[in-house]
């Protein structure tokens, strides 16, 4: 095996383990989209997470713990299109994200706490 066949196996291996680190610190949590989907005056996004409560997700009005406000009038849009065709979603959370205090369950991300999701996902 060559020097650029052995760099090429060896980087891939690199981002494979920082791939598996990465899914490793993921928390995904159901979220209850017949319980709450709301929106605060100020453009706070607020969903039901299945065991945890009511948390505030992201901002309509301006980038809120990282999400962008574009990202989350995606988000909101997606929800909305998955209410009413009674769908079902979840969002990913970093436990590293300092919003996130270190939460590694769903259960434990509070009720009416902010928190910062890096993924939406539909579900069947």
């Amino acid at each position: 095996m060559n020097i650029k066949a052995k760099c090429t196996c060896i980087s891939m291996a690199i981002i494979l383990v920082c791939a598996v680190t990465s899914q490793a610190q993921a928390q995904i949590c159901e979220i209850n989209l017949n319980v709450r989907l709301g929106l605060s005056k100020d453009g706070s996004l607020q969903i039901d997470m299945k065991d945890a409560g009511i948390i505030n997700v992201c901002s309509l009005s301006v980038t809120s713990q990282g999400t962008p406000k574009e990202a989350c009038a995606g988000w909101y849009s997606a929800l909305i299109t998955l209410k009413m065709a009674k769908g079902r979603a979840q969002f990913y959370f970093n436990q590293g994200e300092p919003a996130n205090n270190g939460v590694s369950q769903c259960n434990q991300l509070g009720n009416w706490t902010t928190r910062a999701p890096y993924f939406l996902e539909t579900i069947q």
